[in-house]
């Protein structure tokens, strides 16, 4: 029977192996990270299955899509088969904007509920929390306050 920590520290290397494989477009990979029929996923941009996740995201990639995560601090809280993660994340994207080249980053936490099944860890569902923002309105989510560029690149709060 697996230890605690050997738990989390799977756990870490399942959310590490989600943002390495999503990111270099390992799609074979990539899907081995989800449970089989109930990965679930939850952004601003989508919410839905995993299998339609993953299409999304590769069909992104292929017309030259570039988003990449880098992760932040970690923990797991373990019981029995199941575990809840948070992970720091910023998400980085280039893109145009009215002709104009620009950066987009977000920072914020992903959460993870996994479960143990057929002996491995698997993304049961994976969320990013950001209450008050849709997700037409872009912007970046920190410690319980959201806030967005208007056109011209004026940060304000969003209510």
């Amino acid at each position: 029977m697996p230890t605690v920590d050997a738990d989390r520290f799977a756990i870490r290397e399942l959310v590490e192996n989600w943002a390495l494989w999503r990111d270099a477009g390992d799609w074979e990979r990539f899907a081995t990270v989800w449970h089989p029929t109930q990965g679930w996923m939850t952004a601003t941009w989508f919410q839905g299955p995993a299998p339609d996740f993953i299409a999304a995201s590769r069909q992104g990639f292929e017309s030259g899509v570039s988003i990449l995560h880098f992760l932040g601090g970690h923990t797991a809280n373990v019981a029995g088969d199941r575990a809840i993660a948070q992970t720091k994340m910023t998400i980085s994207q280039r893109g145009q904007v009215d002709g104009v080249a620009v950066d987009v980053v977000c920072t914020g936490r992903f959460y993870d509920f996994c479960a143990r099944h057929e002996g491995q860890w698997k993304i049961v569902r994976r969320q990013l929390p950001a209450p008050g923002l849709s997700a037409d309105q872009g912007g970046v989510h920190r410690e319980g306050r959201a806030t967005g560029a208007d056109r011209r690149g004026r940060h304000t709060p969003l209510r």
